[in-house]
């Protein structure tokens, strides 16, 4: 009798199991059903939201998405409010976040939040950025070897800036401390836009910036690049050496932009967004503007992005705690 009641239960769960996947596989056919709103966390005119806008501008001209797509700035606790939003809404794939990598792995290390590394499907990146450390054009220094040398000899005293606390600039600088053995005073601002003006007026040593956030002034002789921070020289700047050149072995930081969607959202339409982002990302349209800005426009799938993203977040946490940083979440 006991068996016969388990047999009629297992009959049950494989019917409601059947049903399921027929309702999921339909719902994922339908998909979608309206438009497709991307929240982006950060101010319009940002990076950020330029890119994103450029990239919803090309879907939108070209009917890529045939509900069509818009763009909701929600920025505010760096990066991580319209993040926290987007992530704890209903995984149907009509509302995603557009978000650099900071707020998806360093913020969940370091703060706690609604979210953790773990909360989020990574659709797909759809562009990568390097950092070098720039200086004022009559700044004493002519190579990173006399910066280098000036700064173990003044330990504590050469000031660099960047976009913020724990933001990609800063942990590049955390990471270049701890390869060189070097003491620097972090000057923390509101973005990179601030830290450009500080260096130029004077206000600081140097500053840790991507090529698009100060290239104008690169190019008007005010300011100079003197080290990648990367493992690699820079495509835009390949004349100028990485710390790893000289024997400092820097690991390098790992500043992608990517559309996410919450946790549980079906794979079938991870999919079908990110059939159609790619689409976007590869039209000479997308590649002439993100060639303007300095970046790469660099293409990894929602397959594949897990992995990269775990090992990116490990090596950032274990930077962290060797340093003394407490590990707040981010599992």
């Amino acid at each position: 009798m006991k068996s016969k009641r388990f047999s009629h239960l297992a009959v049950v769960i494989f019917i409601f199991s059947i049903s399921f996947l027929l309702a999921a596989s339909t719902w994922a056919a339908d998909f979608p059903k309206r438009g497709i709103t991307v929240v982006v966390s950060f101010p319009p005119g940002g990076g950020s939201g330029t890119v994103s806008q450029r990239i919803i501008n090309i879907i939108n001209e070209k009917k890529i998405c045939p509900t069509g797509m818009q763009i909701v700035f929600k920025p505010g606790g760096a990066g991580t409010i319209g993040l926290s939003e987007v992530l704890s809404g209903r995984p149907d794939g009509h509302t995603l976040a557009y978000s650099p990598s900071a707020p998806l792995i360093v913020q969940p290390l370091i703060k706690d939040l609604p979210y953790t590394t773990k909360s989020y499907i990574p659709i797909i990146q759809v562009l990568r950025n390097d950092w070098l450390l720039a200086i004022k054009a009559d700044a004493p220094w002519q190579t990173i070897q006399e910066f280098v040398e000036y700064a173990k000899q003044h330990p504590g005293e050469v000031t660099v800036g960047t976009a913020g606390d724990y933001t990609w600039p800063h942990i590049a600088l955390l990471d270049i401390s701890k390869a060189t053995g070097l003491k620097f005073r972090h000057v923390p601002f509101a973005g990179s836009g601030p830290s450009v003006v500080s260096l130029l007026g004077g206000h600081i040593n140097a500053a840790i910036q991507k090529p698009i956030d100060i290239s104008s002034q690169i190019e008007a002789g005010k300011a100079r690049f003197i080290a990648c921070a990367e493992t690699k020289r820079s495509s835009y700047y390949p004349d100028v050496p990485t710390f790893n050149d000289l024997g400092f072995p820097v690991a390098g930081s790992f500043y992608s932009e990517m559309f996410v969607a919450p946790k549980g959202t079906p794979e079938d339409v991870i999919k079908i967004l990110h059939d159609m982002f790619k689409k976007a990302i590869e039209t000479d349209d997308y590649k002439a503007f993100i060639k303007s800005m300095g970046a790469t426009a660099q293409y990894e799938g929602y397959r594949d992005l897990p992995a990269t993203l775990d090992r990116e977040t490990k090596k950032v946490k274990s930077l962290l705690q060797e340093l003394g940083t407490e590990i707040k979440g981010g599992n």
